[in-house]
């Protein structure tokens, strides 16, 4: 399952493309080009944009193509949930980090990297992060 719109309804449109096309096209941008992405469609200022680049590097996922997928199927997700009274999305205090694990949580075929031993899955990276 792909994002097609945005916070502000828009698709994610470049041209005719499929969505597939689209989001590779997203995701190979540079840093600047794609956090304006991410803030014009998915209301999401610097501080959570890092905070939550910084979050999933901490969980294992090492890999800047597939870190920003996993970033905009969380950002797509959090604002279908999200007031849109506000310029920007809101967590609350501490929140954003409980939302983006219990996210992960809900959707562990994101995690799949063709290990099956189990020590490579969000559950396995989480309890590894807060066990020392």
């Amino acid at each position: 399952m792909y994002p097609t719109t945005g916070a502000c309804g828009e698709p994610f449109c470049i041209g005719g493309e499929d969505v597939q096309s689209q989001l590779q096209h997203i995701i190979q941008q540079p840093d600047l080009l794609f956090f304006q992405f991410c803030e014009r469609h998915f209301r999401v200022n610097k501080g959570v944009f890092h905070t939550i680049d910084c979050r999933l590097y901490e969980l294992g996922f090492e890999k800047v193509k597939k870190r920003r997928y996993v970033m905009l199927q969380f950002l797509q997700h959090a604002n279908e949930s999200a007031a849109h009274s506000t310029k920007y999305i809101k967590f609350g205090h501490g929140n954003l980090n409980k939302t983006l694990d219990h996210f992960l949580m809900q959707h562990e075929q994101l995690q799949t990297r063709g290990h099956t031993d189990g020590k490579n899955s969000f559950r396995a990276r989480h309890e590894n992060i807060y066990s020392t």
